[in-house]
């Protein structure tokens, strides 16, 4: 017998779309789901000294970045949206589980433009991110390096609510795509006016 997806292989998604995770459509990806989704998923399973978002790893990233891969890192975590931020060690010992991944990237990579794979410049700063939001939000002090942004700004930066950081994220997704409207239904997107 074939291997059909089942009729509840979806997830349904903040704006109510069904999001089929084999399977995906762009039709089915919203940047609205993004930035909800995002900004309300905190990095490293929750283990930080303060809530940290997915969202706020990506805006202060594409912020440090070269001009050039500023949109590619902005939306290099958007299949997190869909899939979780499911931490390095679990990812590593399963296969099924980027293929899927992979399937998801794809598909959002087209829908906004995105280069995929992911250029290596965009993988060097999630790796910069890493050390130092490891460095300053959990008491793991293994890297003996001068990071872009002190603590303290840091800290100052990310001391914002999961609302403002979704208002930031639209934001920035608007300025970085130069206002093209990437919504499924435009007349309801409230950041397209």
């Amino acid at each position: 017998m074939k291997n059909i997806p089942k009729k509840n292989e979806f997830m349904i998604t903040f704006s109510g779309i069904e999001f089929h995770m084999f399977n995906p459509k762009e039709c089915e990806i919203n940047i609205i789901d993004i930035a909800h989704s995002l900004s309300m998923s905190c990095r490293y399973n929750g283990h930080c000294s303060v809530f940290y978002s997915v969202a706020q790893h990506l805006l202060i990233g594409s912020e440090l970045i070269k001009q050039q891969f500023k949109k590619e890192y902005f939306g290099h975590d958007f299949a997190e949206t869909y899939t979780g931020d499911l931490i390095s060690p679990i990812k590593r010992k399963s296969p099924e589980f980027y293929k899927m991944e992979a399937k998801i990237e794809k598909v959002i990579a087209k829908k906004f433009d995105l280069i995929f794979p992911m250029p290596k410049e965009v993988k060097e700063m999630d790796n910069l991110m890493l050390r130092m939001e490891l460095s300053y939000l959990t008491k793991y002090n293994k890297y003996n390096e001068e990071f872009p942004i002190s603590k303290k700004d840091f800290m100052k930066m990310i001391d914002k609510t999961p609302t403002q950081v979704e208002k930031e994220f639209l934001n920035r997704f608007k300025i970085l795509n130069k206002c093209q409207d990437f919504s499924n239904n435009s007349n309801k997107n409230p950041i397209f006016v």
